[in-house]
């Protein structure tokens, strides 16, 4: 009898224990974002940072709950064009050695036209109405970033 109340209170440890892991809903990524500048790594000058301005174009992405996204990309620059697909996004945790900091991640993943071959790995931040993909969220050094802001609904 002991044996057993023994092996069930082990199981209920290890039971409770369990901890299921959530996948992130989209939330405040829900919306139509216009993409208001680009900064890359090099030094600033007339193009950098990117803006519509200076670049001559603008894009909107739009990112729905039922997971799908539209980009249109228009200007004087270049010819008007939309690319359409799905996305999913996940959380994750980096620590590039014993000792260092540790990076706290939000990613997305953009399938364009729903082909998983041609996906792009973005990482991300949400900060009231501005959204800002940059790869030095997840400790990468020597990136760009790109920022978009929300447009009203």
């Amino acid at each position: 009898m002991k044996y057993l109340t023994y092996l069930l209170v082990c199981l209920l440890l290890v039971i409770s224990s369990c901890k299921k892991t959530e996948i992130p809903g989209p939330g405040p990524l829900v919306g139509s974002w216009m993409w208001v500048y680009t900064w890359n790594d090099g030094a600033p000058g007339p193009t950098n940072p990117l803006t519509p301005q200076n670049g001559g174009f603008g894009e909107y992405l739009d990112l729905n709950s039922d997971y799908s996204w539209t980009s249109s990309i228009y200007g004087s620059t270049i010819k008007s064009m939309l690319v359409i697909g799905n996305f999913s996004i996940g959380h994750g945790r980096y620590t590039p050695y014993k000792g260092a900091y540790t990076y706290d991640y939000d990613s997305i993943v953009f399938y364009k036209n729903s082909v998983y071959s041609d996906a792009t790995v973005e990482y991300f931040r949400v900060s009231n109405d501005t959204l800002m993909f940059c790869s030095c969220f997840s400790g990468l050094i020597g990136s760009t970033s790109k920022t978009y802001v929300k447009q009203s609904d």
